[in-house]
């Protein structure tokens, strides 16, 4: 009999345990996505307005950017500041306009070893954009002025 109280008591232990009891699924942890965080880019203006056309090269050239440096880190991204220093129309012509631009772009980024480092690049980057909306777009490392020549050194930013 006392046989029989030991194995009911081991067999309480154990089920209170869990070890008799069917095994659970394991609780769904929530699964961490990496986070992208989109970049919108402007629509040419329907106005060829100096201030639409400045408005638009900026924000076209944030965009970029902000993509460029997202895309060419290997790190966690701290910080991206992008200060435009000047953004002026340089020349009008009966077929289009082009937008002067010179900015830096500054980047802190923490490596995986909490490594953090800096860096600043100034651009220069020239817009033209034409009467019927296509938009070419030229640019270079430095401070550079006039800058090059986007109708003849760009690349097709949209076409209309």
């Amino acid at each position: 009999m006392q046989n029989r109280y030991i194995t009911i008591t081991v067999l309480m232990c154990l089920l209170v345990s869990g070890c008799l009891v069917s095994p659970q699924p394991p609780a769904e942890s929530p699964t961490t996505e990496p986070t992208t965080m989109a970049v919108d880019y402007p629509d040419v203006p329907e106005s060829d307005s100096n201030s639409s056309l400045l408005n638009f090269s900026k924000a076209n050239e944030r965009a970029l950017a902000t993509e460029r440096a997202r895309n060419s880190t290997s790190g966690e991204i701290q910080a991206v500041t992008i200060s435009i220093n000047n953004a002026t129309i340089s020349e009008r012509s009966a077929n289009g306009t082009v937008v002067h631009l010179e900015y830096n772009v500054g980047l802190r980024v923490e490596s995986n070893t909490g490594e953090v480092s800096s860096a600043d690049t100034q651009y220069t980057v020239n817009y033209y954009v034409a009467n019927d909306k296509e938009v070419h777009r030229a640019s270079t490392k430095g401070l550079h002025r006039p800058g090059p020549n986007p109708r003849t050194n760009g690349t097709t930013v949209t076409a209309i």
